[in-house]
This record gives C-alpha cells, structure tokens and sequence, in this order.
C-alpha cells in the first residue's frame, strides 16, 4: 500500500500567507483614512481579504491522503468536512506527470478516472515516485503523453 501525505512545508508556507494576508488585512482596516484614497484602501482592503481567504482554501483542499493498493486508490479529505472517495483502477481513463522548472524540479501527476481528477505533486505529498513507479509498472497502458 502506498500512502501519500500532503508534506507540512506545503501546508505551512501556505497558512504563513493566509495569516499574512489576514495581517495586511486588519493593518489596513484598523488605519483605514477617510481622507486620503478612500477607493484604493478599500480596494487594498478587500484584495487582502480575497487573497488571504483563497490561498487558505487552496491549502485546505490540498490539505488530503492518497492511499493507494491493488484494487484502487483512497482520496481522504479534510476540508470542507472529514470524507473519503474511493476510485478503482479499472476506472481510470488516462494518467500523465507533468514536469516543470529548472531541471524538472517540480512534477505533478495527473490522474483522470470517469468522474474525478486527482492532482498530486512531488513538493506536495511525499511517496510521489513510488506511486509514479507503481503507475508506470501496472498503468503503463494508460499513460497518455503530454502536446504542448
């Protein structure tokens, strides 16, 4: 069984910019000036707070476990509320890694079942390449190329 866990390096550099944003955020409304750009300090006020509430949504929905065995793969959530999905093999359309950066640092999998697309990242979850092995061993069928 394969079990992939979101890193906390990821977790935590995202809820360090939620909390920043949320920081620019209330320093912005506590020395909110009615005479000096009213419009560009409320604007300045609610991109924080767009910013802030999406970066710790987007570390909340990659905040999930894979685990991943001979019949299929587990997806375990956290947010909005604990639940699971469980995704069999013989359903899986197509799966691909794209590799992106400097010397093809950072990769992601992406793999495309008939209802679901599940994301993973090597900077992101850990046992990323014994999964991409796994794949390229028992999947390889279903490996579909990338055209850019």
């Amino acid at each position: 069984m394969i079990v992939c866990k979101p890193k906390p390096v990821l977790r935590n550099a995202l809820f360090t910019l939620a909390i920043g944003g949320l920081g620019i955020w209330l320093y912005l409304i506590l020395n909110f000036n009615l005479q000096a750009g009213f419009w560009l300090q409320l604007t300045g006020i609610w991109l924080a707070l767009f910013l802030s509430i999406l970066v710790a949504v987007i570390a909340l929905r990659k905040n999930f476990v894979l685990l991943a065995d001979r019949s299929g793969i587990e997806i375990q959530y956290k947010f909005p509320r604990r639940h699971s999905i469980k995704l069999f093999w013989h359903s899986l359309q197509n799966w691909h890694e794209i590799r992106t950066g400097r010397g093809n640092t950072y990769r992601q999998l992406q793999l495309i079942f008939n209802n679901q697309k599940v994301y993973l990242a090597n900077l992101e979850h850990s046992n990323y390449d014994d999964l991409l092995t796994w794949l390229q061993k028992n999947a390889a069928n279903k490996r579909k190329p990338m055209n850019f």
